[in-house]
């Protein structure tokens, strides 16, 4: 997929996903870290870990840790949607920091435009960023 993108001129790190102990084991964490580079000198880094608790139990619980930094191309942040290092449930929402780590959005405000910032993943990410570089605003300007 990302390779097929257009806008895409380099993947300067891509490692995952990684499983451990492995699949095959019945994996206890997956791990996702990418920097991609963007024709003009856009940047998003990613760095998305997935946690199962509970392996044992009737119940699986799976956490979530991650970040997403989107840079333009005098690398100035455009956003930063993470979960300042905490494993949280897969479904509770995240927030965001649109262009300055000191504003903060939580999911359901406002200035968000009806957008949803639960279950965000990757895949979300890189749609804003493509649909950015293409010349659309996003959802919170």
């Amino acid at each position: 997929m990302l390779y097929s993108c257009t806008l895409v001129e380099n993947i300067v790190e891509l490692r995952g996903p990684i499983y451990y102990p492995s699949r095959s084991d019945g994996w206890q964490v997956i791990s996702f870290v990418m920097t991609c580079v963007f024709f003009g000198g856009a940047r998003l880094d990613v760095d998305e870990h997935y946690a199962r608790k509970d392996k044992t139990g009737p119940t699986r619980t799976i956490l979530r840790n991650c970040t997403f930094q989107y840079f333009d191309e005098a690398r100035h942040l455009v956003f930063l949607l993470d979960t300042h290092g905490c494993d949280v449930p897969l479904d509770q929402p995240r927030h965001i920091h649109p262009r300055r780590h000191e504003v903060r959005l939580e999911d359901g405000d406002p200035a968000l435009n009806g957008f949803s910032l639960r279950g965000f993943t990757f895949l979300e990410a890189f749609t804003l960023v493509q649909n950015h570089l293409k010349g659309d605003k996003l959802p919170w300007e």
